[in-house]
């Protein structure tokens, strides 16, 4: 029978390969829009959902929120804080590009400015889902192994 240690460590483990996964996946893609900023303006003015006006200011605020999130999930700090946000952002694309599915409005994604271009469709809105299942996993940890957080908790 396998020991129940065991397996808590090796989930805490794979918590972490994914918390990893995670934070880097977003810091890279916050980082990588915020040197095309305005490529990434005409990318969310494309989508046609936020009015034309407040496109640059959501831009910057979710360039900002991958980059911090991302960063938090790699040091580990703050680790469910940043993963409702992103959670919350995921959820926000998966809208996003549904509507514009739906609409026929095929765009380019615009996830990770020029090191990858991907149009918008199901293959997509499939992998947004899959973020969201494993943002979800971080979510469901206890205790988080490497992680200097605890060093912000009082003894």
């Amino acid at each position: 029978m396998i020991n129940k240690v065991k397996i808590n460590k090796y989930k805490s483990i794979v918590i972490f390969l994914i918390r990893l996964f995670i934070g880097s996946l977003f810091f890279l893609s916050g980082t990588l829009k915020l040197f095309e900023i305005n490529k990434f303006n005409i990318i969310v003015a494309k989508f046609n959902i936020i009015p034309i006006n407040l496109v640059p200011i959501f831009s910057i605020a979710l360039i900002l929120s991958e980059i911090i999130c991302g960063l938090f999930l790699i040091i580990g700090i703050y680790i469910k804080i940043s993963s409702y946000v992103l959670i919350l952002m995921n959820i926000s694309f998966i809208i996003a590009i549904s509507i514009n599915i739906i609409r026929g409005n095929i765009i380019d994604c615009g996830c990770f400015g020029r090191l990858f271009s991907e149009k918008i469709g199901w293959r997509l809105l499939f992998r947004d889902f899959i973020l969201l299942g494993l943002l979800l996993c971080i979510l469901s940890e206890k205790k988080f192994i490497y992680s200097i957080q605890k060093s912000f908790k009082s003894k």
